[in-house]
């Protein structure tokens, strides 16, 4: 049904609805678990989108790369979680959505711990850290350091893996 769906949008819909159709049939395919229709659906969902329009419907294109990010994560896939984690933020910094952008980014740092890539994760972490702070929202940063805290025991820098565990004992 859904193939039929985005069919008719695609010869009689609108930017916007050729872009939510194939993203509702990549959603089906994934819960179908046919992961590689899904991520063809996302991908093709993401190039409907008409991103030189006014209306352009970004909260759903931030969405359709978040969902792709999800799938590339659960295959271990990070460079392909990474891109589209960059891609969700960039969309919801520019449509203002702050929380998004922040979640984004902690998934960036999260990533970069499990390739191993330290210095990154504590830029990444640190900077998102600052930036809650700065937005007034102490109990989320002080939560945010979870992975300056993993990236410290991992060097055995117990000192900053002890301050990072403090601050992070603040937002609970």
């Amino acid at each position: 049904l859904m193939l039929q769906v985005a069919d008719y949008y695609d010869h009689h819909g609108t930017a916007n609805q050729q872009m939510r159709a194939h993203y509702l049939l990549g959603c089906t395919y994934r819960d179908l678990g046919d992961t590689p229709r899904a991520l063809e659906s996302y991908m093709t969902a993401s190039d409907k989108a008409d991103t030189l329009s006014s209306n352009c419907d970004y909260h759903r294109l931030m969405v359709i790369h978040s969902q792709m990010a999800e799938i590339y994560s659960a295959q271990s896939l990070y460079n392909q979680e990474i891109k589209e984690d960059e891609v969700a933020e960039g969309i919801a910094w520019e449509i203002k959505d702050t929380l998004s952008a922040m979640y984004f980014r902690e998934m960036q740092a999260k990533i970069q711990f499990y390739k191993g890539n330290y210095e990154k994760t504590l830029e990444l972490s640190k900077d998102t850290y600052r930036k809650y702070l700065d937005l007034g929202m102490e109990t989320k940063a002080c939560l945010s350091c979870s992975d300056m805290i993993n990236v410290y025991l991992k060097l055995k820098d117990y000192k900053n893996a002890k301050k990072a565990i403090d601050i992070y004992g603040k937002g609970l």
